[in-house]
């Protein structure tokens, strides 16, 4: 004969049975805590990398009057231009621009 099918095994599968169940649904329940836990965390991450980052994406646009100074751009006679000083014709320009300005930041 077979042991499990004995009443007294039987009856004390059935009476741990309530425990076992309790316990599935407790590990049931911590795991999707801890899903939840994980997915807010990440959420955080997401919405901080976001609130920070997004000044990224905005451009900033300043429209000069500028002055091709011969002086300045260090023109000759048979002058290239592509060895010109416009660095400093641009630094002139801002300077007039905005002339309390005293650092770039």
């Amino acid at each position: 004969m077979n042991n499990f099918s004995s009443r007294p095994v039987r009856r004390r599968v059935m009476s741990r049975l309530p425990s076992r169940h309790r316990r599935d649904r407790l590990l049931k329940v911590a795991g999707l805590a801890a899903l939840l836990t994980g997915l807010g965390f990440v959420a955080a991450l997401f919405s901080s990398i976001a609130v920070k980052g997004y000044t990224a994406f905005a451009q900033t646009h300043v429209e000069l009057d500028v002055t091709l100074d011969p002086e300045l751009l260090g023109a000759t006679i048979g002058y290239d231009v592509q060895t010109a000083n416009f660095d400093a014709i641009v630094r002139r320009s801002l300077s007039d621009a905005f002339p309390t300005a005293s650092t770039r930041a």
